[in-house]
């Protein structure tokens, strides 16, 4: 096995004799890949079970649990020793709740489908919610409008979203959460007239 310096060099990584030990150096990822493989085999279907509450099929909740797998063997070192599991969990129910959302939003606006031909009456609804909901997206800030069309109308992520506005990804958060907010408050008030 080629060994490598790796930037983070007082990683440990298991050895042959079965003991943790810092080391100089390692094999890239080796503690992220090898804990997150033993977290694997020991909370998969707890933590599927989890991100189930938030999804409407068990597919999607094990897609949610392998992501977070997934970035968990890159982003180990964030978490403190011992919270790997609760670190785990946020991330797979933290997928999950972006999976319900955007499937909330699909179903508030839905889009026929080619084999699918709207009625007069649907395709009324449909331009009277999409003028709505384009009325409610102007009353916001600027930054607010950029967060939540490039999140929720292009589908991009948060950390896409942060890149392509130049800000942090936690300011993405804070701007759609406060985005979503004053959206359904304008909505109410235009329902309730």
């Amino acid at each position: 096995m080629k060994m490598m310096q790796h930037p983070t060099a007082h990683m440990a990584c298991e050895h042959n004799d079965g003991e943790q030990q810092a080391v100089d150096q390692v094999e890239p990822h080796c503690d992220g890949w090898k804990l997150a493989s033993r977290l694997f085999v020991d909370n998969y279907q707890r933590l599927v079970r989890a991100a189930r509450r938030h999804v409407w099929n068990e597919g999607l909740a094990e897609e949610a649990v392998q992501d977070a797998f997934v970035r968990f063997g890159d982003v180990h070192e964030r978490c403190a020793p011992g919270s790997e599991v609760a670190y785990l969990r946020s991330m797979a129910v933290n997928n999950a709740r972006t999976m319900a959302r955007r499937r909330a939003l699909h179903d508030a606006l839905p889009i026929a489908g080619p084999d699918h031909q709207m009625s007069v009456e649907e395709t009324c609804l449909q331009a009277e919610k999409s003028k709505e909901l384009h009325s409610a997206i102007r009353t916001l800030p600027a930054r607010q409008q950029e967060v939540l069309t490039m999140r929720y109308l292009q589908g991009r992520s948060e950390r896409e979203t942060a890149e392509a506005l130049n800000i942090a990804p936690g300011s993405v958060k804070v701007h759609a959460s406060r985005g979503r907010a004053q959206m359904r408050r304008t909505l109410a008030d235009t329902a309730s007239s």
